[in-house]
């Protein structure tokens, strides 16, 4: 998703008085959307409202009970129109109730009002905000997640709910958007595994995982059993627990202590009879992380909540906490890295120089170089070749010379790049402001995505491997957040897996860092180390059904040819899985801790 500020916009507003200020109160007022959009003729797109926007419905009808009903609504508009309201009428039978229902609609998304769409139920008639076309709106184009508290009696068959999607006027017609969703009867039986916990683990922890089920159908079940795998010698299985129509259960499996930096826990329901034997299992990466302290920036605070001021710092990456090293509210470091002992970085100067410095760890004092090229926003060092990268946010990828700051491109164009680091392999990776991460090829700046990040990161960001454990850490935030000067941020310390590209949580951060730079030990492996796991996957073509055999311990991932991520899995040593998708060819993606490889896999 393109992010609405410009780079240097962003950074401006930044420098300009809001990131160094010592509270955020009053610092810049909200924009009237009247006043900031309405100068324009009344005269935009031939439509206001998109008619693909759509309301959607996870869930299925239980009769006898009441139930929340999970909604996903995605608004389109072709113009300036925001929403002002969503009308929702719902069959005889199924009555709307007030406690447990969405109030407002969801939380206010647009960083220029105040306004929300708060609920209103009469009859079979739910409804949110207003439909009397304010010429002000509350929400502009997105994906809003919502809940519906209902009591069924006596439903039979699919159950129809009709919406209508109010428009605040603003703009040509149409300003609504009609449709209905089509909810179906629970099956009689089905148990369902929703979450496994913890996502991070501690170094040498021992700890209890806890696995939830969920209650999915239309009977109370009391002979079932789950099973918990992380594919090696941990087995933990529980059985027989009473759990009734809509209930979920949150299950203490056995201790377990994790020694692997990665890790996939596996979760197995079995039930007789299950009519829905796609939510049976599932799967978890589990991150063991050491408590690991790196070097940052922090760009963005508030006294009220944080004694941490603008300038350097230390933070313990598994716990958030920050130790200042020094004050300074002069200078904005936008990317860095360790080159050695020594931490080297990028400084904002103005919309035109972006020099190298180079920051002592220990005072924060910079050394200013000089050199660079306007808008570098990621830098990474390569301890294989002895490279430091550098990456502008039009993702042209070039090294940087550490003695002048001279920039040497090589090429690419990874749009709105945001972050580049680099593993212990050599293996470079950025992330970008349509929220996704890829790998970056070092002779030619190609880009190649890897998948989505799952959250909707914003500018003044950074990206740092722990080479000395493979991980890849990132300090990542919503702009939102920043402009609207609201507390807690939304975001902090995530850990990105590089195979599936997804972010993971450690810890919140109430500060905003816009450097990570991560010290290391450990030196590049030899070639003779890195070719080392042996791979065979059979037979193959294949109805599905895989032998994959490895010579140490990997992660498998069937990738379909468009480059989307269907499943993932753990192996160790020789194991039979079944894909069950449609008949082509697909790429079967081994990852093991010394290798990566790639492996044409035909299903039919």
């Amino acid at each position: 998703m393109k992010k609405f500020f410009t780079l240097f916009w962003a950074l401006t507003f930044l420098l300009g008085g809001l990131a160094y200020a010592q509270n955020y109160s009053g610092l810049a007022a909200k924009t009237n959307r009247l006043s900031a959009e309405k100068t324009i003729p009344n005269t935009k797109g031939s439509k206001a409202i998109d008619p693909t926007t759509t309301i959607t419905c996870s869930s299925l009808w239980i009769n006898g009970i009441t139930q929340i009903l999970e909604f996903t609504m995605t608004y389109h508009q072709s113009d300036a129109e925001y929403m002002d309201g969503l009308k929702m009428v719902f069959p005889a039978g199924m009555v709307p109730n007030v406690a447990g229902t969405s109030d407002p609609l969801t939380t206010d998304i647009d960083p220029d009002t105040d306004v929300s769409l708060n609920l209103t139920i009469t009859g079979q008639t739910v409804f949110w905000g207003v439909d009397t076309y304010s010429g002000y709106g509350a929400y502009r184009s997105g994906t809003f997640n919502f809940q519906v508290s209902v009591t069924n009696t006596d439903l039979v068959g699919n159950q129809t709910i009709n919406y209508t999607v109010y428009g605040d006027g603003w703009g040509s017609e149409p300003h609504t958007a009609t449709g209905s969703v089509v909810i179906s009867k629970a099956p009689e039986h089905d148990l369902a595994v929703i979450e496994i916990v913890p996502n991070v683990v501690l170094s040498g922890a021992t700890i209890t995982p806890q696995v939830t089920v969920q209650n999915h159908g239309a009977s109370n079940e009391t002979t079932w059993s789950l099973t918990l795998s992380d594919g090696g010698a941990y087995n933990s299985t529980v059985t027989n627990r009473p759990i009734n129509v809509g209930d979920s259960l949150q299950i203490d499996m056995d201790s377990w202590t994790p020694s692997d930096v990665i890790n996939t826990l596996t979760a197995t329901l079995t039930l007789a009879d299950d009519e829905n034997a796609t939510n049976d299992t599932l799967r978890k990466t589990v991150y063991v992380l050491a408590n690991t302290n790196a070097f940052a920036w922090n760009i963005v605070y508030d006294d009220t909540i944080s004694a941490i001021g603008p300038g350097p710092v230390n933070i313990a990456l598994t716990t958030g906490v920050i130790t200042q090293i020094a004050i300074n509210s002069e200078d904005f470091i936008l990317a860095a890295d360790y080159v050695g002992d020594e931490i080297y970085g990028i400084l904002y100067a103005d919309e035109s120089s972006f020099p190298l410095v180079k920051i002592d760890p220990t005072t924060g004092a910079i050394t200013y170089i000089g050199g660079g090229k306007p808008y570098l926003v990621g830098l990474a060092y390569d301890v294989t070749t002895e490279t430091t990268y550098v990456m502008d946010y039009d993702g042209v990828l070039g090294t940087i010379n550490l003695a002048t700051g001279a920039v040497t491109n090589i090429g690419g164009n990874y749009e709105d790049a945001m972050g580049l680091a680099c593993d212990a392999n050599g293996n470079l990776f950025a992330i970008s402001l349509n929220d996704h991460i890829a790998s970056i090829d070092k002779t030619t700046g190609t880009s190649t995505i890897i998948g989505d990040l799952g959250i909707n990161i914003n500018y003044f960001i950074d990206i740092c491997f722990d080479r000395d454990n493979n991980i890849l850490y990132g300090a990542l935030y919503e702009m939102s957040a920043i402009i609207e000067k609201e507390f807690p941020f939304s975001g902090g310390i995530y850990v990105i897996n590089t195979t599936t590209g997804a972010a993971t949580l450690i810890t919140e951060v109430f500060d905003h860092l816009s450097t990570l730079a991560i010290p290391y030990t450990s030196e590049p492996q030899a070639v003779s180390e890195i070719n080392t796991n042996q791979v065979s996957v059979y037979p193959n073509p294949s109805n599905g059904l895989v032998n994959v055999q490895v010579s140490e311990k990997s992660i498998i991932t069937l990738v379909d040819l468009v480059g989307r991520v269907i499943a993932t899995y753990q192996v160790n040593g020789n194991e039979t899985i079944r894909f069950n998708q449609a008949t082509g060819l697909y790429i079967l993606k081994v990852e093991s801790k010394n290798q990566v490889s790639t492996h044409k896999l035909i299903i039919q």
